[in-house]
């Protein structure tokens, strides 16, 4: 959560926004509460990380640090940039990923970064803690080992695959970790 609260503060400072002029966007009567902000000491509900987005123009995924931001992206030339097909995700039978088709190209924003092996499509049933829209794309690496406070895809019995926030370490003997998502992407 510490990110957030430092992309806060690095992205109004790059758009040259003072903290009484992002409090009064905010509806705030005056700028202490974004320096609260700034500093970590308030915790932030989705709504809020969504509007601070927008007047920040900037997706909350950026703020949250789970994605680049543009600036960062924009360092690295194009020959860094290396596109790899990716399937997309359609379901589970008998611990088996079925994997469809269909592919999707995807580009490192890193090099050196966890390659994803597969995709979802984020549905209308998501958790409001992981803050995907309808639609996003989310790359899941089955390498890399999800933590507490990662999203990753979670498969459970009866359910089908979800996108859910890991709350623990401790692993639930009714869910089956498929991975940690690596990278996100917005369809607009």
């Amino acid at each position: 959560m510490l990110e957030l609260y430092k992309n806060i503060k690095k992205r109004r400072e790059a758009l040259h926004i003072k903290q009484n002029e992002l409090a009064a966007l905010l509806g705030y009567a005056d700028k202490s509460m974004i320096s609260k902000i700034e500093n970590g000491h308030v915790d932030l509900t989705q709504s809020k990380i969504s509007a601070l987005a927008q007047i920040l123009q900037v997706h909350p995924a950026v703020l949250m640090g789970w994605l680049p931001d543009e600036d960062e992206l924009l360092k690295i030339s194009d020959s860094d940039k290396k596109p790899v097909r990716v399937p997309l995700c359609t379901g589970v039978i008998r611990e088996t990923l079925c994997l469809s088709v269909d592919t999707f190209e995807y580009i490192h924003p890193f090099p050196g970064q966890e390659s994803p092996d597969f995709f979802l499509i984020a549905e209308n049933d998501i958790r409001a803690d992981v803050h995907l829209k309808e639609g996003d794309l989310v790359y899941i690496s089955q390498s890399a080992v999800p933590k507490a406070g990662d999203i990753a895809a979670v498969y459970e019995s009866g359910k089908g695959i979800r996108l859910c926030r890991i709350v623990s370490d401790e692993k639930s003997p009714d869910q089956w970790i498929l991975g940690k998502a690596v990278s996100f992407k917005s369809r607009l």
